[in-house]
């Protein structure tokens, strides 16, 4: 990384700016779409860009540009439009500051894709993207992998450099039987290397059980029933319907059902969870896009709320602490608060025993979608399918069901969690026309009378 803002940072020591910060980044990407045996795309690119952003008075002005814009203009832009808002508003606006922070940190990996060539990664996904099993008639492999160099300085004296490396594989499995046509779709991704690959044979036999189950599947009348979620489902829920509510800048837009709710209770004493970019997950990083180190945010213990994610901004108007959570998608974007990896706390029963404490259920697995509303405290999310559950054991499949209902009725409700996590599910969560990377790893979670939804 050549660029920088030191030859520039005179223009910004005009009267009036309190603070800015400069990010670069560049992202080189990979992706190979097979499809039956063939391949379907195959794109390589690498992107480039910077931007600089400044707090003048009361308002931040931001401006971007790619290796071709001059940055003495760019700077000059940002303040520009800080003037101009500055003098629009009447709102203060402030930021938390961060002590000086200068480091450098780089994603660990068993195998560098770099130094895998093209054709062996176009043969595994034609390899892996043929048909080998007779009731199967669509095979579908991505494989994706993205090298991102970020670089950020600020007003605060910080430089910070990140080279992060990751890789994901998603697979889409169609099947028909006599006049019935069923899909299943997997994925998995990680902060890591080519060695992503060695999950896919685990994956492909987990996707041809659950389609074969899928054709005995049947539809189920909706009611009220006791209901395991999946480690899917457990982490679409706890991203969607609570992850969202605590984002401190949908709580101060009273957007938020958590808004004036810390350190009350809202969830059963066995519900703990946190948000945490640490660790090696599709959604993790080293420093956020403000320069504030990622960190383990506890949000709620023991069904207790403790904390709400924030940014410099939203910590600056509440007086919240840092959590590392101001994310962009690129330096075309300004940072949002945004959630990274959520997890629910293991618990301390196996599978098999929150399933042997069900008489009359449903344990459901997957999601193909839903919706949230994080004013309104409300959630509908539709499985991809499930296992009916009689007097603690599983009987047969079903599919069109779906789990609806308040958010703190549920988090009341839960009664047990198991004590593994399993299959992560890595995803991008959009956000005022944003999308960043996100997951969870999550355990089999019970909830005592949830409301189901299905159809004759």
């Amino acid at each position: 990384m050549n660029i920088s803002i030191k030859p520039y940072k005179f223009l910004l020591k005009e009267k009036g700016i309190d603070y800015w910060d400069f990010r670069f980044q560049k992202i080189k990407n990979t992706n190979i779409l097979g499809w039956n045996n063939h391949i379907k795309k195959i794109s390589r690119g690498t992107k480039e860009g910077y931007c600089v952003r400044v707090l003048y008075k009361n308002a931040f002005g931001f401006a971007y540009g790619n290796l071709n814009d001059d940055i003495r203009n760019t700077v000059k832009r940002a303040i520009r439009i800080a003037k101009l808002l500055s003098e629009e508003t009447s709102m203060k606006t402030e930021i938390k500051e961060h002590h000086k922070i200068n480091d450098y940190k780089k994603s660990s990996f068993k195998t560098d894709p770099n130094n895998i060539p093209l054709k062996e990664k176009i043969d595994f996904v034609v390899r892996n993207s043929r048909i080998t099993n007779k009731v199967v008639k669509s095979m579908q492999l991505q494989y994706e992998e993205s090298n991102i160099e970020n670089l950020f300085e600020n007003s605060e004296n910080s430089l910070i450099k990140q080279d992060m490396t990751f890789t994901a594989l998603r697979s889409v499995i169609v099947g028909k039987k006599g006049s019935r046509t069923e899909s299943y779709s997997h994925g998995t991704g990680m902060m890591g290397g080519y060695e992503i690959t060695k999950k896919y044979p685990a994956m492909y036999r987990d996707s041809l059980r659950i389609l074969k189950d899928l054709f005995k599947a049947e539809n189920i009348k909706g009611g009220r029933l006791d209901v395991i979620m999946d480690p899917r489902l457990a982490s679409v829920f706890i991203h969607e319907a609570l992850g969202h509510a605590t984002e401190s800048d949908l709580v101060l837009q009273n957007n938020s059902c958590l808004k004036n709710r810390l350190n009350t209770k809202i969830a059963s004493d066995i519900v703990t969870v946190y948000d945490s970019p640490l660790g090696n997950e599709w959604g993790s990083y080293f420093y956020d896009d403000e320069g504030i180190p990622a960190g383990k945010t506890l949000l709620i213990e023991k069904g207790v709320l403790k904390n709400y994610l924030a940014s410099r901004e939203t910590a600056g108007k509440s007086g919240l602490k840092l959590t590392g959570n101001g994310r962009a998608q690129f330096t075309d974007n300004m940072p949002l608060v945004r959630m990274s990896n959520t997890f629910i706390k293991k618990g301390k029963n196996t599978r098999e025993e929150l399933i042997k404490n069900v008489k009359s259920g449903v344990l459901l697995n997957g999601t193909k979608g839903g919706q949230v509303n994080t004013s309104q405290g409300t959630f509908h999310f539709s499985a991809q399918y499930g296992y009916l559950i009689k007097n603690g054991k599983l009987g047969k499949p079903v599919k069109g069901v779906s789990l609806s209902g308040n958010i703190f009725k549920l988090l009341k409700n839960i009664i047990m969690i198991s004590d593994k996590r399993e299959y992560d599910f890595p995803g991008f969560c959009g956000k005022n026309a944003q999308q960043v990377p996100v997951n969870g790893r999550n355990p089999y979670v019970l909830v005592k009378d949830a409301l189901v939804g299905g159809s004759e």
